[in-house]
C-alpha cells in the first residue's frame, strides 16, 4: 500500500521523499564542508567521535554506521581522516586528534547553520514523528513474515 503525501500539487510514495531528503543533504553537507576537505561521510565520522569523547572501537563504529556504510567504506573513511592527521587509532581504538577537534568544531559551525535552514517550518514534535514513523517502518520491514 502506497500513502501519498501531496505536496505543491504533486504526489510522491514515501521512498521518493526518504532519497530525496538523503540526497538533498548529502549535497548540501559536502557544499559547506568541502573547503574543510570533507564529505559527508567524512563529517558523520568526525561528529560521531566528538560526541564520544574517549573515542570508540571499530565495532561500535560498524554498529553505528550500519546501514549508512558499508564496512569497507567505513574503513577508507577512517584511514582517510587518520592519514590526514585527524583521527588516530590505537589498538582500533579510534579518537580524534586535537586537530581533528579543530576541523570538527569549524565543521559542526556550518552542521548547525545547515540544520536550521533545513528544519525551517519543521516543528521538533514534526521532526520526531518523522523519525518514529521511519523508525517503525524499517523495523516493519526486518520482521519475519507473519506465519
Amino acid at each position: 500500500m502506497t500513502i501519498p503525501f501531496e505536496t505543491q500539487g504533486s504526489t510522491r510514495p514515501i521512498g521518493y521523499w526518504i532519497r530525496s531528503a538523503d540526497k538533498c543533504l548529502t549535497k548540501a553537507i559536502e557544499a559547506i564542508q568541502s573547503d574543510l576537505g570533507l564529505e559527508r561521510a567524512d563529517w558523520q565520522v568526525l561528529n560521531t567521535l566528538a560526541e564520544s569523547a574517549a573515542g570508540m572501537p571499530f565495532g561500535r563504529l560498524r554498529e553505528t554506521f550500519d546501514p549508512m556504510l558499508e564496512v569497507r567504506d567505513l574503513h577508507k573513511v577512517l584511514i582517510s581522516l587518520a592519514d590526514r592527521g585527524l583521527l588516530r587509532s590505537e589498538e582500533d581504538f579510534w579518537r580524534l586528534t586535537d586537530k581533528g577537534r579543530d576541523v570538527h568544531r569549524s565543521a559542526m559551525e556550518r552542521q548547525t547553520t545547515l540544520r536550521r535552514k533545513a528544519m525551517q517550518g519543521i516543528s521538533e514534535a514534526d521532526y520526531s514523528l518523522v523519525v518514529n514513523v521511519l523508525a517503525r517502518l524499517v523495523s516493519n520491514c526486518h520482521r519475519p513474515e507473519d506465519t
